[in-house]
């Protein structure tokens, strides 16, 4: 750490007189750095404790650091949640409690987490509040030992424990420092927190979202298959020029959310047909003029049943245009060129493919190469020559798309 970095963050406390020495401040100093980093870089609030430990521990005067959560349980135990440095040994099979009852509660810690205080323990050796673990602290060499609470977690009250070889090496100036450290350290969790919740929040949405749309595509396939059981010679035409139009806009580029919108107006594409007898729907032999001018009207009766339904995609226009032609031979309306869409552009593509190559009441299917030779007729007059192109080629290079 820089010497500029480190007068940057001197500048932050008030110094009196000290016995400190210029080593130690100076290290206190960068360790309140680099922790500052440390929570501004992680990720997830186990590693900002565990890399706040090690930072406190390597290459410093501190034999030990942790972190401890204090458990809700009728012992009120404090158990670890991150450690490092070289007397970590010294936490296996350590007890330590936060309750006020227990002697296992009277240390620095327990008072720390009940007072929500800093504690500083300035000698293991003549402190009897300590005497719980007197024993095992000096068999790793530790003297005295700071414990601040740090706010902000959410599952518990913890404590951040500090320990030293050295006797009285937690005075005013090394305190005021770790207490600002608890501080950010504080911050770090309830950022890191926050973003947890904002993506459980995210992925809950998501999963929202998914199950609306499953809704969705299951109510258009509903309305799909009450039109199929009143013309039971089309039984899957709409699935099927669903999975044609689908494929093309795959191949244009096409975003997933577009193609969902083109494929639920394929699957709707011929609804306004409810409204004709099915007598018309299933006649096996050509339809008088009159029958054909009716059945004309089915691209705007499907528009009107969908039309106040709230889509996110301009579903009802799609289903008005997919009889539309570019230059302006279509119905219902007549529209030409750019003010077709480009979706109901593929699903005409798409339904003339199908309905050329499948079986229809009065006449036998033709199969997918006189459908191909028909687009490519009408390419550049009546239909999008690039969505054309695209249609042949992919039934060229994947006929198990258009078979399926």
């Amino acid at each position: 750490m820089s010497s500029e970095v480190n007068s940057n963050v001197r500048n932050r406390f008030s110094w009196k007189s000290s016995s400190l020495s210029l080593q130690e401040m100076n290290w206190a100093l960068t360790a309140f750095a680099k922790v500052a980093q440390t929570k501004a870089t992680s990720q997830s609030i186990p590693f900002l404790l565990e890399s706040i430990c090690e930072t406190l521990t390597l290459e410093s005067p501190y034999l030990l650091a942790w972190v401890g959560l204090a458990e809700n349980t009728p012992e009120k135990y404090v158990s670890v949640l991150a450690a490092a440095g070289p007397a970590k040994g010294y936490l296996s099979g350590l007890e330590v409690s936060w309750s006020e009852d227990s002697p296992l509660g009277q240390g620095p810690t327990g008072k720390s987490i009940r007072s929500g205080q800093p504690h500083v323990l300035s000698d293991s050796q003549g402190d009897k509040s300590f005497s719980s673990w007197t024993e095992k602290a000096s068999a790793y060499g530790i003297r005295s030992s700071l414990s601040i609470p740090i706010n902000g977690y959410p599952d518990g009250r913890l404590a951040l424990m500090i320990y030293s070889s050295e006797p009285l090496a937690f005075e005013n100036q090394i305190l005021q420092i770790f207490q600002a450290m608890a501080d950010e350290v504080a911050h770090g969790i309830k950022k890191l927190d926050l973003n947890v919740q904002l993506a459980a929040e995210k992925t809950q949405n998501l999963n929202a979202q998914r199950q609306l749309n499953e809704i969705l595509y299951q109510t258009i396939k509903a309305l799909s298959l009450t039109l199929e059981s009143r013309d039971p010679y089309t039984a899957g035409h709409e699935d099927r020029v669903s999975k044609i139009a689908c494929a093309i806009a795959k191949e244009m580029g096409w975003s997933e959310f577009r193609v969902q919108g083109l494929q639920l107006a394929a699957m709707v594409h011929d609804i306004g047909k409810i409204a004709i007898p099915s007598e018309i729907l299933t006649k096996p032999s050509r339809l008088s003029a009159t029958e054909m001018a009716l059945i004309r009207e089915h691209s705007e009766t499907g528009f009107r049943i969908l039309k106040d339904i709230s889509f996110p995609w301009p579903i009802a226009r799609m289903v008005r245009e997919h009889h539309e032609k570019l230059d302006g031979s279509g119905y219902p309306r007549g529209i030409s060129g750019s003010e077709i869409l480009l979706e109901s552009r593929i699903l005409v593509v798409a339904d003339i493919v199908e309905s050329i190559s499948s079986f229809r009441p009065y006449r036998p299917a033709l199969g997918f190469e006189v459908a191909l030779e028909e687009i490519k007729r009408l390419a550049g007059i009546q239909l999008d020559a690039d969505v054309v192109e695209i249609c042949i080629q992919l039934y060229s290079e994947h006929p198990e798309q258009f078979h399926s």
